[in-house]
């Protein structure tokens, strides 16, 4: 499950989720973020917090596939927010394959806080 804020002046996408982190969670982002670029134009980054999220079920197959496409929004600055070893984990392999495929590659941070530098914003208000 996920649920959705916006930060317009920048403009940045949050997307938060929690419970139990499935692959229909991940495909139904997708849409979300092309929703938003078809709604508000080009998007200056995406900022996915996985703090809430109590238990993964993604298999490793899932984050290579996921790993070898093309980002939805290329140009935009992805971050992960990852405070839980089993989150990162994934998070980490995902990074790593991303790169190994040439694509640029999203942040990894353990805070909010870290999320906001690395996507260089000061008080988003979402």
């Amino acid at each position: 499950m996920f649920t959705l804020e916006f930060e317009e002046a920048y403009p940045i996408l949050l997307v938060r989720f929690s419970g139990v982190l499935m692959p229909k969670d991940i495909f139904q982002t997708d849409q979300v973020v092309v929703d938003a670029i078809a709604w508000g134009g080009p998007l200056h980054g995406l900022l996915f917090d996985f703090s809430s999220v109590q238990a993964v079920g993604i298999p490793q197959t899932f984050i290579a596939l996921r790993a070898s496409l093309p980002p939805i929004a290329p140009d935009c600055k992805r971050v992960f927010v990852v405070p839980t070893d089993e989150v990162r984990k994934l998070a980490q392999e995902y990074v790593t394959l991303q790169r190994g495929y040439g694509t640029k590659a999203p942040s990894v941070v353990q805070s909010v806080f870290e999320a906001y530098e690395a996507l260089q914003v000061e008080r988003p208000n979402f």
